[in-house]
């Protein structure tokens, strides 16, 4: 295998959409009563510090020591999950919490600090024609168009698995030319080409660029990218 080298030739950025998943929200959630802890130093954790801090906040809020995550984080010495009845509030508004032999301090959870604001334009229909029935999925086809829109939903029949002609969804991106005329989705060691067919669209917000011309015609096909290679992981049984 070869030693990976910041070759010239690879693209500097990819930008990637990720769908609204329960997952996604699920992590939301737990984020929000979270907080980056510093241990203070000199500190004795053990050879476990996850684990000693984990039993340390048991032994002072209550529960079970699986009650609390905790996690090494790169901005902070520890990302630490609080169960509900321990609002991430109470830790930060103390300067040092104790907790057994030794202190931490608590800084609340906010923005990544690499993060900028970004607002998609557009909304739009596409159908993915040819979609090979393994794959027909809404978790595979978000995935599968998530290098140029992020998914919204499927249509009924779609979801219903009534026609397989061509799967139906509504996505959400930044220009309507991001959308590929095809995709070569990779199955294993098959190859399967995917049309994809720009059906209708809407602006989102104002003050972006100026709309598209309409779909029908050539106009449209010669602006949209040719073809991207998708690869998909299939268990081997």
């Amino acid at each position: 295998m070869n030693r990976a080298a910041n070759l010239r030739d690879r693209a500097p950025v990819a930008k990637v959409f990720v769908p609204y998943t329960d997952e996604y929200l699920r992590r939301v959630e737990l984020r929000r009563n979270a907080v980056l802890a510093d241990v203070i130093q000199p500190a004795n954790l053990g050879p476990d510090p996850i684990s000693t801090i984990k039993t340390a906040l048991a032994n002072r809020f209550g529960g079970y020591k699986e009650d609390f995550t905790v996690a090494r984080c790169r901005e902070r010495d520890f990302a630490i999950f609080l169960p509900e009845w321990v609002p991430a509030a109470v830790l930060i508004r103390r300067e040092v919490l104790t907790l057994n032999n030794f202190w931490i301090r608590c800084w609340p959870w906010g923005r990544y600090r690499d993060a900028r604001p970004h607002r998609v334009q557009y909304k739009a229909w596409i159908r993915l024609i040819n979609l090979p029935f393994e794959i027909w999925s809404i978790a595979r086809v978000a995935a599968l168009i998530s290098g140029f829109g992020r998914f919204i939903k499927a249509d009924d029949e779609t979801k219903a698995m009534t026609s397989f002609r061509a799967f139906r969804c509504q996505i959400a991106l930044d220009s309507i030319y991001n959308i590929p005329q095809n995709l070569s989705v990779i199955i294993g060691e098959e190859l399967f080409p995917v049309m994809v067919h720009l059906e209708r669209w809407e602006r989102t917000m104002d003050g972006g660029a100026a709309a598209p011309p309409a779909p029908h015609g050539d106009a449209v096909a010669m602006q949209r990218r040719g073809r991207t290679t998708i690869t998909t992981h299939s268990k081997k049984t």
